[in-house]
């Protein structure tokens, strides 16, 4: 059986990085952020404010409910 990955995991290098980025200027919000998607497996879980704060991260603005869904890999 294989381990399922998290949205931490699974999330766009490119997005990542943005989030990373900002770590160090928002602590407490990147990190309450971090967590989340470390102990979330589909994006179904994520709540209206967590997927505002992920897209915020986004390179390109999000508008649809697939384009949240396209900031993360599929597991192949």
């Amino acid at each position: 059986m294989t381990k399922t990955l998290s949205l931490y995991d699974k999330i766009k290098p490119e997005i990542k990085e943005a989030i990373l980025k900002d770590q160090y200027k928002y602590p407490t919000l990147v990190g309450d952020l971090i967590n989340t998607l470390k102990t979330k497996n589909f994006t179904i879980q994520l709540t209206m404010g967590e997927v505002n704060d992920v897209k915020s991260y986004a390179p390109k603005y999000v508008e649809t409910l697939l384009q949240v869904y396209e900031m993360f890999e599929t597991e192949g």
